[in-house]
């Protein structure tokens, strides 16, 4: 099958399993959707700005969306969660072409596959707030930017001009502008220009024929990064009350300052199970524990990892690795970790690392065997559909039968209230 029909084919079986019954699950309207549906409602009453104080403090982007489709849909649910399962279907998309791009069509297509039925991304698919936004923006600003540095699948680094300069300017700016957007969508992004800071000097200390060719666009890149992100941070240096959430989760980093290693190196190892052993343990943002994968995932997912460290000599590979890791920088240095949202910019290469894994196993195979001998191609493809099948399965017993099922969850979705106000809608008197 070629690559574009199956690509649409994961898009479709992504877009259903977010869609399906949106209003009802999750189960009500929790706190954050409903704090959420109060700044729209600011909006579209005139009220505009970089930064939102209410509910620990929101910045602004994905707020003019999702106000956008409550002016547009309606004033309900559906309007608040539709811009979740929009951006999400979009991050699937920027992903897959991001390991194309890296590392080829095969990797791509396992990534977003994964992407489309894993329950962490279904989950924030759905869900009427906005760290769903971020993997979406700084997975594009890392698409033109690679684009830019010409790098490229298999060979790791194009020719040197195989691209005319225009262009990779143009990639480099849109790069920049993108990136620095990436602030405006979840406290989260905080951590996105430290990831092309560390790639740049990665480059610079084992690629500097690559740099020396790039120096004007990198340089661009970071100046419109820098420009774009400006206000914001104007407004927040200008306000330093304004987040104070931070203080009330920064424990962690707070007695790593202090020269107490402990909380981060324990969060650490949290962290290092949360793909395949224990995984975030709060209700409102997971069935409590489950980890990312299951146990073939798991291995899949950690050999890719080792397999990326292995190779680190090659950008592409450093550059996930560096993503990945920086991505969980948010989680590692505040409480209740492992937590899935402060993590959620890892959604760009998650499935990357269990692609690569896949890609490595089916080559080694057809090394060690003759030609007459090997598996066929469409016996491997279907090995691997049965176990994205297994995935999805599992993914919608737990989101759409176990979770919404749980007490806690229906506490904190208010369902009560969702019922009670749907049995005065259905009486007349």
């Amino acid at each position: 099958m070629k690559t574009s029909r199956v690509i649409v084919l994961i898009l479709l079986v992504a877009a259903v399993l977010r869609l399906a019954d949106l209003v009802g699950v999750p189960p009500g309207l929790e706190h954050d959707e409903v704090a959420n549906w109060l700044i729209d409602r600011d909006i579209l009453s005139g009220r505009h700005a970089l930064y939102f104080t209410e509910a620990y403090g929101h910045e602004a982007g994905y707020h003019y969306l999702q106000a956008a489709a409550v002016a547009l849909l309606g004033d309900h649910a559906l309007s608040l969660r539709l811009p979740s399962v929009f951006l999400g279907l979009l991050g699937i998309a920027i992903s897959f072409a991001l390991a194309r791009r890296l590392f080829g069509q095969r990797v791509a297509l396992i990534n977003a596959a994964l992407l489309s039925v894993l329950f962490w991304p279904v989950f924030f698919g759905r869900l009427g707030v906005r760290a769903i936004s971020l993997p979406a923006v700084s997975g594009l600003a890392a698409w033109f930017f690679l684009r830019g540095l010409e790098i490229g699948p298999r060979t790791g680094v194009h020719p040197q001009g195989k691209c005319p300069l225009v262009r990779r300017l143009s990639a480099f700016c849109l790069a920049g502008v993108i990136a620095g957007a990436s602030l405006y969508t979840y406290m989260a992004a905080r951590i996105v220009p430290l990831i092309f800071v560390l790639f740049v000097l990665y480059l610079g200390l084992f690629h500097r024929p690559l740099v020396r060719r790039h120096w004007r666009g990198v340089v661009l890149f970071f100046a419109l990064m820098a420009a774009t992100a400006a206000p914001l941070g104007i407004w927040l240096l200008g306000h330093p009350g304004a987040e104070f959430r931070i203080a009330e989760i920064s424990q962690p980093l707070d007695a790593m300052l202090r020269g107490d290693l402990r909380p981060v190196a324990e969060n650490g190892l949290k962290l290092l199970g949360f793909f395949g052993w224990r995984g975030d343990p709060l209700v409102r943002q997971n069935i409590p524990d489950r980890p990312v994968f299951d146990v073939l995932g798991a291995v899949l997912f950690y050999s890719g990892g080792l397999l990326a460290l292995w190779r680190w000599r090659r950008p592409e590979y450093a550059f996930i690795v560096i993503w990945l890791a920086l991505s969980l920088t948010p989680s590692l240095v505040t409480a209740d970790a492992p937590s899935s949202i402060r993590c959620i910019n890892g959604l760009v290469v998650v499935g990357v690392f269990a692609g690569l894994a896949v890609e490595s196993l089916e080559t080694r195979v057809r090394s060690l065997m003759p030609a007459a001998k090997r598996p066929g191609e469409r016996w491997a493809s279907a090995l691997l559909g049965i176990w994205l099948f297994a995935t999805m399965t599992w993914t919608v017993r737990d989101y759409f039968v176990r979770w919404p099922s749980g007490d806690d969850v229906q506490f904190v979705w208010q369902t009560a209230l969702r019922d009670a106000a749907a049995a005065l809608d259905a009486d007349p008197d």
